[in-house]
C-alpha cells in the first residue's frame, strides 16, 4: 500500500483549524508578529518625540525665558532690520522724497560719559517737498512738528507710507530707538529708551525754535510715547519755559504688556499654560518691561486720538478701546484734554500695519487738529 500526501490548495486555509482553512504557516505568523512589534515601537518613538517636544517647547523654554533677561529683552525689542540691509542715506531706494537722514545725540542713562546717537529721518511737509535747506525748513516750518515713534521691530524706513499721510499736516521727524537701525548699540530697557526720547524731544525744541510738537506712535511706540510724555509733563515744573507736546496720537495701542503679551504671536503659544503667569508675565514685570500705558496716560495733559483696526491680529482693538475708556473716565477732559477714538472696520483690511491705507485717515487727523485748537482756545479762555 502506497503512502500518499494530501495536497491542500491555498484556498483551503480559510478556517480556524490548524490543518485546514485558516491555518497560517509559521513564516506568516512570524511576519505578522514582526509587524506588530514595528507598529508598537513606532508608536512608542512617536509618543516619546511628542512628549520631548512638549517638554522642550512648553516646559523648558518657559523656564529658560523666566530666568534669561536677554531673551526677555529680545522679545520686547526685536530690533531686526526691516527692510533688509537698510540704506538710510539712499532714501530714494524706497521711493521717498523730501527726506534727509540725520543724527541727534543724547546722554546714555547708564553711562553718562558715552552718548547715544539716534538715527532720524526728517520728512518735509508735502507742500515743501522740493526744499533743499533742511535746517532752515526745520527752524521755520509753518507746519507743526510730528515726532514718529515706530513699533518694536523694523527701522525708521519701514513706516514711510504713514509719513506720506502725516506730511500733509506735519513736518515729520521719525526716530530710531537705541540699538535700532543705525542708532548706537546700547542696553535696551524701557527706562533707557524713554530717557533717550525725553532728551530727543528737548533737542527737537531747540532745533525748531520751540515749534508746536505732536506725537504719533504705533504699536510698542504708543507705550513709549505715552511714557515719554508723562516724563516731560512731570519735568515741566522745573523747566516751565519748555513747550509741552501739543497732542498725542496713538495707532494700535495697548494697555499694559501684561495684558498684551498673551496676544503676541509668541505669547499665543504659551498663554494657555497654567504656568504662563509665573514663567512669562511675572518675569517681564520683575525685570522692568512694564509698558504701563494705562497708568502713564493719566498724566497726559493734552488731547489724545486713538486709531485702531478692528481686524488687528497683533494687538486686539479691544485693548485700544479699554485704553480710551480709562483715558476718558480717569482724566479731566477740561483740564487734561479730550479723547477721540476711531475703530476702523474689518472690511478695510488694515490689520496691524496698514492703517495708513484707510481712506478716512486724513479726515480723522484733520478733524482732530481742529478739536485740538478748539480745546486750547477754550483752556486759554478759562485761564483768562
Amino acid at each position: 500500500m502506497k503512502c500518499c500526501k494530501k495536497m491542500y490548495r491555498r484556498s483551503d486555509y480559510d478556517s480556524d483549524s490548524e490543518s485546514g482553512p485558516g491555518y497560517y504557516k509559521p513564516q506568516e505568523k512570524a511576519k505578522r508578529s514582526c509587524m506588530c512589534k514595528v507598529l508598537i515601537w513606532t508608536t512608542a518613538i512617536l509618543f516619546s518625540l511628542l512628549l520631548l517636544a512638549f517638554l522642550v517647547i512648553w516646559v523648558i523654554f518657559p523656564l529658560v525665558f523666566m530666568n534669561t533677561i536677554s531673551l526677555q529683552r529680545t522679545l520686547m525689542f526685536p530690533n531686526f532690520d526691516q527692510p533688509e540691509n537698510p540704506q538710510y542715506e539712499s532714501y530714494k531706494l524706497y521711493g521717498a522724497k523730501g527726506v534727509k537722514n540725520r543724527y541727534i545725540t543724547v546722554k546714555d542713562l547708564y553711562n553718562e560719559t558715552d552718548g547715544v546717537s539716534l538715527g532720524v529721518w526728517q520728512v518735509l511737509p508735502a507742500d515743501r517737498i522740493n526744499a533743499t535747506d533742511f535746517d532752515s525748513e526745520l527752524r521755520n516750518s509753518e507746519k507743526p512738528i510730528c515726532i514718529y515713534f515706530h513699533g518694536n521691530s523694523g527701522t525708521r524706513i519701514y513706516p514711510y507710507p504713514m509719513y506720506q499721510k502725516l506730511r500733509e499736516f506735519f513736518h515729520v521727524l521719525a526716530v530710531d530707538y537705541r540699538s535700532y537701525g543705525d542708532s548706537t548699540e546700547a542696553l535696551l530697557t524701557e527706562k533707557a529708551v524713554v530717557n533717550d526720547l525725553v532728551q530727543f524731544y528737548y533737542k527737537v525744541l531747540e532745533l525748531t525754535n520751540q515749534r508746536e510738537v505732536f506725537f504719533w506712535a504705533h504699536s510698542l511706540g504708543t507705550a513709549l510715547s505715552t511714557h515719554t510724555l508723562r516724563k516731560i509733563t512731570e519735568g515741566h515744573s522745573s523747566a516751565p519755559d519748555r513747550r509741552l507736546p501739543r497732542a498725542l496720537m496713538l495707532e494700535a495701542p495697548f494697555t499694559t504688556m501684561r495684558e498684551e503679551i498673551e496676544y503676541h504671536p509668541i505669547g499665543k503659544l504659551f498663554a494657555w499654560l497654567p504656568w504662563f503667569d509665573a514663567t512669562i508675565r511675572d518675569p517681564l514685570e520683575e525685570n522692568g518691561f512694564h509698558f504701563w500705558t494705562t497708568t502713564n496716560i493719566l498724566s497726559v495733559n493734552c488731547p489724545i486720538m486713538i486709531v485702531h483696526a478692528k481686524d488687528d491680529s497683533i494687538i486686539p482693538y479691544t485693548l485700544g478701546e479699554k485704553l480710551a475708556r480709562i483715558a476718558m473716565t480717569e482724566r479731566d477732559p477740561v483740564k487734561q484734554g479730550e479723547v477721540t477714538i476711531h475703530i476702523i472696520p474689518e472690511s478695510a483690511r488694515c490689520d496691524h500695519m496698514d492703517i495708513n491705507k484707510y481712506i478716512e485717515l486724513p479726515k480723522f487727523i484733520s478733524n482732530f487738529l481742529k478739536d485740538v485748537d478748539e480745546w486750547y482756545n477754550k483752556r486759554t479762555g478759562l485761564k483768562t
